[in-house]
């Protein structure tokens, strides 16, 4: 596996881990002690988490409603839950997957058709959000198809004041 995060989920109290496999897919891990450094036990069953689009790159946002979303691959989000009503272990959805996109409007190319995006999705992959001082942050990783170096990638970064997500 590769490309772990960390995160205190604070409506759980608990600590988590998602992590990508080499079979293209996302887990999560909960800690069994409360602790970060573990031990963690698997909650996805070796199941795919998220969508038929590209599963890798697992990331939590919790937002200071309570609402917990997981993201991944490049810019995909949803509502999650871990635990069922009686704080049981299980994962679910509490909403349709959408993917991120930037408004063409905020785009100096695509100023005359503000209903269409400038890009299908928001980077290739690490997709991450934060909220700092009541604005949403986002970043993720994206290949340069400006570069004649197939490797090259750049950062992206996205800053608002709210989060359209259902």
């Amino acid at each position: 596996c590769w490309a772990p995060e960390f995160h205190y989920i604070e409506k759980y109290g608990n600590y988590y881990m998602t992590y990508s496999t080499n079979r293209g897919g996302n887990g999560i891990l909960k800690s069994t002690t409360g602790n970060p450094e573990g031990p963690y036990v698997e909650l996805t069953d070796n199941e795919v988490v998220g969508s038929e689009r590209f599963n890798i790159d697992g990331s939590f946002f919790e937002d200071d409603d309570g609402r917990l979303y997981y993201l991944w691959q490049d810019g995909m989000i949803a509502e999650i839950s871990l635990q069922d009503a009686q704080g049981n272990d299980e994962v679910r959805f509490l909403s349709e997957p959408i993917l991120l996109g930037v408004p063409a409007s905020t785009s100096p190319t695509s100023q005359n058709n503000p209903d269409k995006y400038d890009y299908e999705h928001v980077g290739f992959e690490g997709v991450y959000l934060t909220k700092i001082d009541g604005k949403y942050y986002l970043s993720c990783a994206e290949f340069n198809t400006n570069s004649d170096d197939l490797v090259a990638a750049d950062i992206r970064y996205a800053q608002d004041n709210g989060l359209a997500v259902p």
